[in-house]
């Protein structure tokens, strides 16, 4: 038995009666269960492909990591500018021959784009990016504070 995601069209909805209040909280738990399950990349409402990532801050740094099989380092482009981080990048599709007889492709291609505002100051000139196991890791070190400075006065 395979199961098909039931997808709504208008007027159309089985043993429902078209507008009553339980059709759309339906039709959201529908749509929610049967959104890529236990991926970690969906896709936007703009069409774009969404890759998960996490941002955690220590004393030190900032640390962003995105999740990004399949994408080769040189489809990966990084800037920090005015203090937000911006990730974009491309995961191609591979070529397929109409004689392998696809039946299902649930693998995403396409390009993404994610920007984070980094609240803390950064030492720009230190950010490092590494692309290791499907993995990007980005690191934002924190800028010291400047600590307070006692001035002698001289005798005049």
């Amino acid at each position: 038995m395979q199961l098909i995601p039931w997808k709504h069209r208008a007027g159309v909805r089985p043993s429902a009666v078209n507008g009553h209040p339980f059709d759309a909280q339906f039709d959201a738990l529908v749509q929610q269960f049967f959104r890529d399950p236990l991926v970690g990349e969906a896709w936007t409402n703009s069409g774009s492909l969404a890759t998960a990532m996490d941002v955690t801050e220590t004393a030190e740094e900032v640390l962003v990591r995105a999740d990004l099989p399949g994408v080769p380092s040189d489809a990966l482009e990084i800037t920090f500018i005015d203090g937000v981080l911006t990730i974009s990048g491309e995961k191609r599709d591979e070529q397929r021959s109409e004689k392998e007889g696809w039946r299902v492709s649930e693998r995403r291609f396409g390009a993404f784009k994610r920007s984070f505002a980094i609240a803390s100051p950064v030492d720009e000139s230190k950010i490092a990016a590494e692309h290791k196991n499907g993995v990007l890791t980005v690191r934002l070190p924190k800028v010291e504070p400047v600590k307070p400075r006692k001035i002698e006065i001289r005798p005049s």
